[in-house]
This record gives structure tokens, C-alpha cells and sequence, in this order.
């Protein structure tokens, strides 16, 4: 969620102070969908304020015990989707 990773880069912006701002930045990834792990991808390479330096990288992501059986965008089992396949692809 877009706005709720924004809230949390503000969040962090307001307790930590503004020095370092511009190197905070969002970008969207969802392990449940490899499409947008190739987007992440592209767009992490193409970050002139990156430039191929990653120090920390913040996922909210892991799931367990759906109530119900669901497959991801790709077809892979839920839970074995999103923990395994969108960690590895």
C-alpha cells in the first residue's frame, strides 16, 4: 500500500530528522506478484540516488495459515508464493 509506506517513510523522516530525507525512498514490491519484482528491480537500477547502494531494505511481507486456498498471480500456492518464490525468484 502506497500510502501506508509513505506514511511510514514520514514516520520515520519526523523521529529520525530530515538529513537524510532524499535517501529514503518507497518503492513498490509485491513477493506475491514476480511481475513487480521485476519492476522493483528496474526501478531500484535506474536510481540515480541509489547508484547501486542498498543499505537497508524494509519488507512487510510473510504470510501463514490462510483460511482458504489462493494462489498468487503466477499460480504458486499462497503461502509458498509469497514466502518462498517472491524471496528467491
Amino acid at each position: 500500500n502506497p500510502e501506508k509506506a509513505n506514511n511510514a517513510r514520514n514516520d520515520i523522516i519526523q523521529e529520525c530528522g530530515d538529513k537524510n530525507q532524499n535517501n529514503l525512498i518507497f518503492i513498490r514490491l509485491d513477493l506475491g506478484d514476480l511481475n513487480t519484482i521485476d519492476q522493483f528491480v528496474a526501478e531500484y537500477e535506474q536510481n540515480q540516488v541509489i547508484n547501486g547502494k542498498l543499505d537497508i531494505l524494509i519488507e512487510n511481507a510473510g504470510v501463514m495459515s490462510y483460511p482458504t486456498f489462493g494462489t498468487t498471480k503466477d499460480g504458486f500456492e499462497r503461502q509458498f508464493g509469497i514466502n518462498h518464490m517472491g524471496h528467491f525468484y
